[in-house]
């Protein structure tokens, strides 16, 4: 089964305000102390909080159909949900997740987060972990880049590299050259 989380709606006033919550909380948000299986990890709290609101809904439906290995993408603000989607519904839930393809993709999450995530993701044996498809001019997968170094990217990133023609770079997962969006 295929999952799909859209990007922000521009009249979705709600979206906005999500994308708005630029600090990272601990994660899982229904923890009140450190979840052992994601030591100190946190993520952006507005994109935390909009998976949290779609997770009853997103396990009913997965549920219904009778998934068992799942697919989940998104574009923007929805690739950071799937991302997170992806790591509760593989961790809590036990669903083999083959696959994670996030287009335009802010940084979700804190080194802890993207390590867990990660880590996750090999124990199902699929790597890439997340698959981060990126346009030369999208400004979103540097977000929040105001914040330093607390913010981190995982995955690979398949990185196009201009406006006229199909030509891409795969990118080395720690993805620090200049041509990629961790830069």
């Amino acid at each position: 089964c295929v999952v799909s989380f859209r990007g922000s709606n521009g009249g979705n006033i709600a979206n906005w305000v999500a994308n708005s919550f630029y600090f990272l909380a601990d994660w899982p948000l229904n923890e009140f102390e450190d979840a052992e299986w994601c030591k100190g990890c946190k993520v952006h709290y507005g994109w935390a909080h909009a998976y949290d609101e779609l997770k009853n809904d997103v396990v009913s439906s997965i549920t219904e159909l009778g998934c068992t290995s799942l697919v989940l993408t998104g574009h923007s603000l929805g690739s950071a949900v799937a991302t997170i989607a992806s790591f509760d519904l593989r961790y809590t839930m036990g669903y083999h997740v083959e696959a994670t393809w996030a287009f335009g993709k802010p940084r979700v999450g804190n080194r802890a987060f993207v390590d867990a995530f990660e880590a996750e993701a090999t124990k199902q044996g699929v790597f890439p972990p997340v698959w981060r498809v990126v346009h030369y001019h999208d400004p979103v997968p540097r977000l929040p880049s105001w914040l330093g170094r607390s913010f981190v990217h995982g995955g690979l990133e398949v990185y196009y590299t201009d406006r006229e023609s199909s030509n891409y770079l795969v990118c080395p997962q720690e993805g620090n050259s200049e041509n990629t969006s961790a830069a």
